[in-house]
């Protein structure tokens, strides 16, 4: 019995030290650069892919914002109050919960992705015989997007900052911004 699991075991170790020699692990990165990457149709679809990337994430409709923020009324109905765990389903938060946090954190990523696909899209210099719709739709559909960001953001928030240009710069003057009125948000 003892040589059948030093057997195992040998294979397994044989097989951890080999892996790190195999070529379909090295990988470039990819790395989308500010001009002349869309080119294609296929890239424009990845670029867009980017901006409904976070609706995907826990923070939003993974977790935290469908199940956790959006619950958060009388609505529902949660069991396990006793826990002392911070969550707003369990009306135990503030701004510095990591849930609250988070959503927050991803629905300003994808204002940004947003931003920076259409900028970046209505700058490319892309035949338009070469694409199966106009590259209007692609700008369109980002442009939304970016609008029911901003809507998520308001109705959970209210007044909140408006951005509609990407942010390119560190500086404090750029990126901090003063909120906007909720009514001129969700204009």
């Amino acid at each position: 019995m003892k040589i059948k699991s030093i057997l195992k075991l040998g294979t397994l170790a044989l097989l951890t030290a080999a892996l790190p020699a195999c070529s379909f692990l090295d990988t470039d990165p990819q790395i989308i650069p500010d001009d002349g990457y869309y080119n294609s149709e296929q890239k424009l679809i990845y670029g867009l892919a980017g901006v409904y990337g976070v609706l995907n994430s826990e923070a939003l409709y993974g977790n935290y914002y469908s199940l956790q923020i959006a619950n958060a009324d009388d609505l529902c109905y949660f069991n396990n109050y006793n826990n002392s765990e911070s969550r707003p389903d369990r009306y135990n938060h503030s701004a510095g919960t990591a849930t609250i946090y988070d959503t927050w954190s991803k629905l300003y990523e994808g204002i940004k992705n947003a931003n920076r696909y259409i900028e970046a899209v209505e700058k490319t210099e892309i035949d338009p015989g070469k694409l199966s719709v106009d590259i209007g739709l692609y700008i369109a559909e980002a442009r939304f997007l970016r609008a029911y960001y901003h809507f998520l953001l308001a109705q959970a928030w209210g007044d909140v900052p408006l951005r509609v240009k990407a942010t390119t710069s560190p500086n404090p003057n750029d990126v901090q911004m003063a909120a906007t009125p909720q009514e001129q948000v969700l204009k």
